[in-house]
């Protein structure tokens, strides 16, 4: 037994998640750092900004004024490229390259060239209901997107515990996730060379932004709390049994986004013709602490057989098309053929103890298509329970 480690990501154009520097003036600065570098004035890199900031102030924008920016309009985006320089030098971690795709989406200025497979329409959410009124913020109807799957290798008997082990060496590691990552069965021939196989697949998407408020007044109610502490209990206990650190990841909207998402994949793949297998999802959820907030869903076309070019899922993207869907998807979830089994469970179930009211019958998707081997479901936080029909989520 085997559990393939890949990291899914989507191709997307670069100025769709930088801040934008006019060209004009990057050029010109971009020029001076190379002369001044050339020169031996910017040797040491810790001070290497504030000195060349300090050069600009003094006699650099006398030469560049003429572009019409300020000082400070200048030392601000002087700033902004010597970061994206450095980020360039560093290596991202799966938040970041999820935040910079977040961002991306939810960009209304982006215009990408001709070798860029991305295309894209920001709709206003106000004419979306799905179930709960405000609760969406915006659709992105994706008309281009391109999938990059990278196969990381594998591990034996038992899944990789650490994510973020798929971008990590060894190097540095201690404890568990040293131990752990010995355990990745690398694809590579030559150890020493950072190329790993990797396929594109060119499809379409829909992007649903949620409002970050109207998740926080639903997650913080009781009813939601004590619902949620059973899978949080079970994951602690877990992560605890095999020294892993805690999941800051894990949370009601978590769960709750992560279903639906599942919920409109099987509905999405009856109204478009697609194989549920044929259909992925991506879930943007920040941390609990983190200053980036991110709550929003991507379902698109993953598959590069002839079923991943069959079209129309974007077309389901529609406020009128894509509320009658949710509609459906949210009735049929209310009751699941294995109910009341699936909807009474109270001690958790499935790997880890992670799900409560999922199973194969409601939630449960192809392991190819859920960004999370099926775990961290429940059907009772997005449309109530039998006790409580109205701790749902997408239930006003």
């Amino acid at each position: 037994m085997y559990f393939p480690i890949i990291y899914k990501g989507i191709s997307i154009p670069k100025k769709g998640y930088k801040p934008d520097v006019p060209e004009d003036f990057a050029s010109v600065i971009q020029k001076q750092i190379r002369n001044m570098e050339s020169a031996g004035f910017l040797q040491n890199n810790e001070t290497k900004c504030e000195d060349f900031i300090k050069q600009y102030r003094e006699y650099i924008h006398v030469n560049s004024s003429q572009l019409g920016y300020s000082i400070d309009e200048g030392v601000k985006m002087i700033k902004l490229i010597f970061s994206q320089e450095e980020e360039a030098k560093g290596q991202y971690t799966i938040t970041q390259l999820r935040e910079q795709e977040f961002n991306c989406f939810l960009n209304a200025k982006i215009v990408a060239d001709r070798k860029e497979w991305y295309d894209s329409k920001i709709i206003d959410g106000s004419n979306y209901n799905f179930g709960r009124s405000g609760l969406v913020k915006k659709v992105v109807l994706l008309n281009k997107i391109r999938e990059l799957k990278i196969f990381r290798g594998f591990t034996r008997i038992k899944p990789l515990m650490f994510e973020d082990l798929i971008f990590d060496n060894k190097d540095g590691l201690s404890g568990r996730k040293k131990r752990e990552s010995y355990r990745i069965q690398d694809p590579r021939f030559d150890k020493y060379t950072s190329t790993l196989p990797a396929t594109e697949v060119k499809g379409e998407g829909i992007f649903i932004q949620f409002d970050d408020e109207e998740l926080s007044r639903w997650e913080n109610t009781l009813a939601v709390s004590e619902r949620f502490g059973i899978i949080a209990n079970n994951y602690a206990n877990y992560r605890t049994a095999f020294e892993l650190e805690d999941d800051e990841m894990l949370s009601p909207r978590y769960v709750a986004l992560h279903t639906f998402c599942h919920l409109l994949i099987n509905e999405l793949s009856i109204e478009c013709g697609y194989g549920s297998s044929s259909l992925s999802e991506i879930i943007y959820c920040s941390g609990l602490n983190s200053e980036n907030k991110m709550n929003g869903i991507l379902i698109y076309t993953s598959s590069s057989d002839s079923e991943g070019t069959l079209g129309g899922l974007v077309e389901k993207g529609d406020s009128i098309i894509l509320n009658s869907v949710v509609e459906k998807a949210l009735s049929k979830a209310r009751w699941c053929s294995s109910d009341p089994l699936c909807i009474e469970d109270k001690n958790g179930k499935g790997f880890m103890g992670v799900n409560l009211a999922a199973c194969h019958s409601c939630s449960l998707l192809p392991e190819t298509s859920c960004c999370n081997m099926n775990k961290f479901l429940d059907r009772g936080l997005v449309v109530g329970t039998i006790e409580n029909p109205h701790q749902g989520l997408f239930i006003q």
